[in-house]
């Protein structure tokens, strides 16, 4: 099974009051580590 990531409303407010670095990085990361993966718990 593969998932997929998905933003709260919440989530994405708070991304946009970080900094554009630190929200790329964010971003980046669950992009890399989380999305379309088959076992998103091995990164916690």
């Amino acid at each position: 099974m593969i998932y997929k990531v998905v933003l709260t409303s919440k989530a994405e407010k708070q991304l946009r009051k970080l900094d554009n670095f630190t929200r790329k990085t964010i971003l980046s990361w669950i992009k890399k580590n989380l999305y379309q993966t088959t076992n998103p718990r091995q990164h916690l």
